[in-house]
């Protein structure tokens, strides 16, 4: 796996540091929730024969879930105007 410290062609416009707000997962072990928010905190481009970067996200709620875009999960970048407790 290779560290990408830009976005990569595929990625979807997340740059480390960025606060986003989970809108859809389809990970039935998590506990995350769509309206949950975390900082990215990495991006990973995955070997080759995978179809997609990892987002790596530190959740204010203390998980460590990576999200993957290419296979379905969707966050939403929050604008710097809305804090933690701000509405979508």
């Amino acid at each position: 796996m290779t560290h990408v410290d830009t976005d990569p062609p595929d990625e979807p416009g997340f740059t480390l540091g960025d606060r986003v707000e989970l809108v859809f997962t389809s990970d039935p072990c998590t506990r995350l929730r769509p309206g949950d928010r975390g900082t990215v905190t990495g991006i990973f481009q995955t070997p080759s024969d995978a179809p997609d970067v990892q987002v790596h996200i530190a959740w204010d709620g203390g998980s460590t879930l990576a999200m993957l875009p290419g296979e379905g999960d969707q966050l939403r970048k929050l604008t710097d105007d809305q804090g933690p407790s701000d509405p979508p």
